[in-house]
């Protein structure tokens, strides 16, 4: 839940940075809809993950019993953070009223190797 919570804030941050799609009938829609969905789907995923994890090692030693569930459990929930962020946090094309970022609504701040 806290990572739903994290990437919708990224969004937040990055949309109103470059005033991109921020006006209030957007920012309705980013709390009432896609916050509580990213919270409750970040969580529901979450725990598919481990509880795959949790079945592919159900007779590993102990060890791999714990890394490989919260390894999946990590590594999905930042590779959808990622998706989140470049789906709707960057909304390429819209006129963006700050003038801190260029038409891709990139904001300067988000890391160039992490594509967006």
């Amino acid at each position: 839940m806290f990572a739903g919570y994290g990437a919708w804030r990224l969004v937040v941050n990055a949309r109103a940075y470059c005033d991109a799609a921020f006006e209030p009938g957007d920012k309705l829609g980013l709390v009432v809809v896609e916050l509580p969905a990213s919270v409750l789907g970040y969580g529901l995923c979450a725990l598919v993950m481990h509880g795959l994890g949790w079945l592919l090692t159900f007779r590993a030693p102990t060890v791999l019993r714990v890394c490989v569930p919260v390894l999946l459990v990590v590594t999905t929930l930042a590779l959808l953070a990622g998706w989140y962020f470049m789906a709707e946090g960057t909304p390429d094309g819209y006129p963006g009223d700050s003038g801190l970022c260029p038409q891709s609504n990139i904001p300067p701040w988000w890391p160039g190797w992490i594509p967006a």
